[in-house]
């Protein structure tokens, strides 16, 4: 081969790497569903959601799921340790004061939930959400998982 003929290849093959740029490697898609275990309790149902504290770690809490709620409500220490701004002026209704407040990323299991939309209230005060039911750190409502089809399993696996 002639060092012109050599050449125009290696032009060539230039053009054609600048033409096709290399494949990067996609993040895995996120999950679309998620099966998680849930605590039967009074006849309520709890389940555990994930939130990442400001410092990336983890921070699991256990929530009451409320089919018909209208409010993603959690108590003041978990908003605290989340790392969310509370110096807003909380609403008072019954005595119990309320702050709404910018919702923050959560997943149950390792299905992030779209929390779009959410009201997301702080339970000011509150160490849990209903007395009774003290491991409670907040309430997954309806309208939350209206935007997913969800079972819950009474049976469960047996």
């Amino acid at each position: 081969m002639s060092r012109a003929t050599l050449a125009s290849a290696a032009l060539l093959i230039f053009l054609v790497s600048l033409a096709c740029p290399a494949q990067t490697s996609q993040a895995p898609p996120a999950p679309r569903s998620a099966t998680v275990p849930f605590l039967l309790e009074d006849n309520r149902v709890f389940v555990d959601l994930t939130f990442t504290k400001p410092n990336g770690s983890p921070r699991s809490a256990h929530f009451l799921v409320d089919t018909g709620g209208g409010g993603f409500l959690m108590a003041e220490p978990l908003a605290r340790d989340l790392g969310l701004d509370l110096s807003g002026k909380p609403m008072e209704e019954d005595g119990a004061k309320f702050l709404a407040v910018t919702p923050p990323a959560v997943r149950i299991g390792n299905l992030p939930l779209d929390m779009k939309d959410a009201r997301v209230l702080v339970m000011m005060g509150q160490k849990t959400i209903q007395d009774g039911f003290n491991h409670a750190e907040g309430m997954l409502p309806g309208h939350v998982l209206q935007r997913y089809q969800v079972v819950i399993d009474y049976a469960g696996p047996g």
